[in-house]
């Protein structure tokens, strides 16, 4: 079993993320380069360009709704432009 002792900075969830990309060393390094080696397709930019132009949430619905709940109002991308008579938008 490998032991690893936490580097300043670096907190336990992430390590249990890079963790569970292999069962040793080498298949964990192995996994991560290849995860490093993907190339973002442009609809994921055009996602990652929106949510941050709008200051929103990027993630699955669930995440959205569970940080909509902390935060007290809605982190979901709103459409551009101003809002038609009867829509209520939160």
């Amino acid at each position: 079993a490998d032991t690893w002792k936490l580097p300043p900075g670096i907190c336990s969830k992430k390590l249990s993320v890079f963790l569970n990309l292999g069962k040793d060393r080498s298949s964990r390094l192995r996994n991560y380069q290849a995860l490093l080696c993907e190339s973002v397709t442009e609809h994921e930019i055009s996602k990652i360009r929106a949510h941050i132009n709008q200051g929103k949430v990027l993630g699955s619905t669930r995440f959205q709704q569970e940080i909509e709940e902390l935060m007290g109002r809605s982190v979901g991308l709103k459409p551009k432009g101003r809002p038609k008579k009867g829509d209520n938008w939160t």
